[in-house]
C-alpha cells in the first residue's frame, strides 16, 4: 500500500503513536489518507460510508479496519474544526509558525508535492496565490505548492502580473483547477 508519512502525523491533535499503535503499516497509510481528507473536506460529522469511499478499500477490508480507525478519526475531526476556527483570527495576517506548518503540510500533500506553476518536485514552498499584503487569506484554496524559484520570482504579485512578467500566457493547475492569468 504505502509508507507512513511522518509529515502527516502533525495533522493529528492527539497522541498519534498511542492512538494508532495497534495499526499495521498498511492501516497507517489508510488512516493518513483519511486524516488528510478530513482536513481537506472538513465534514461536519464522520459517516462510515463517506470514510469507506475515501479509503478506497473493499467492503470486506473496510469492515475489518473501520473499528480501529473510528475513534482516532473522531479525535482528528474535532481537532480539525478547532484549528479552522482558531486560524480565522489570522485573516489578513501571517500565521504563527505552528499553524503555518500545518497549512503547509496540507497544501503540499494536497498538491502531491508538486509545484503547481512549473511541475517541479524540488525545494517546495507554500505560496499564497493572492498574497496577504494584497488582501489574500490563509484559506486552503488561496495557498498552493510552489518551488522556490517560482515562489521567489512571483513574490506578492498576482498570478496574472507574474505570468505577464515572465512572458507566459499558459495556465497553471492546482488542486482546485486551472489558475489563469
Amino acid at each position: 500500500m504505502g509508507m507512513l508519512n511522518l509529515d502527516l502525523t502533525r495533522l493529528y491533535f492527539g497522541d498519534y503513536v498511542g492512538d494508532t499503535m495497534d495499526l499495521t503499516a498498511d492501516q497507517h497509510t489508510v488512516f493518513q489518507k483519511l486524516l488528510l481528507q478530513l482536513w481537506l473536506q472538513r465534514p461536519v460529522v464522520l459517516k462510515t460510508r463517506w470514510l469507506r469511499k475515501q479509503s478506497r478499500l473493499s467492503r470486506g477490508d473496510w469492515h475489518f479496519i473501520h473499528p480501529l480507525l473510528l475513534e482516532p478519526l473522531g479525535t482528528a475531526l474535532a481537532g480539525v474544526h478547532r484549528w479552522n476556527e482558531a486560524i480565522r483570527a489570522y485573516d489578513g495576517r501571517r500565521l504563527p509558525p505552528f499553524e503555518w506548518q500545518i497549512l503547509r503540510t496540507l497544501v503540499l500533500a494536497r498538491d502531491d508535492y508538486t509545484c503547481v506553476y512549473c511541475g517541479s518536485t524540488e525545494d517546495l514552498h507554500a505560496d499564497h496565490r493572492i498574497s496577504i499584503t494584497r488582501g489574500g487569506s490563509n484559506a486552503l484554496d488561496n495557498v498552493v505548492t510552489a518551488c522556490a524559484p517560482c515562489n521567489l520570482s512571483k513574490g506578492p504579485k498576482t498570478i496574472g502580473d507574474w505570468m505577464k512578467s515572465r512572458g507566459s500566457t499558459k495556465s497553471v493547475k492546482n488542486a482546485r483547477g486551472p489558475i489563469r492569468s
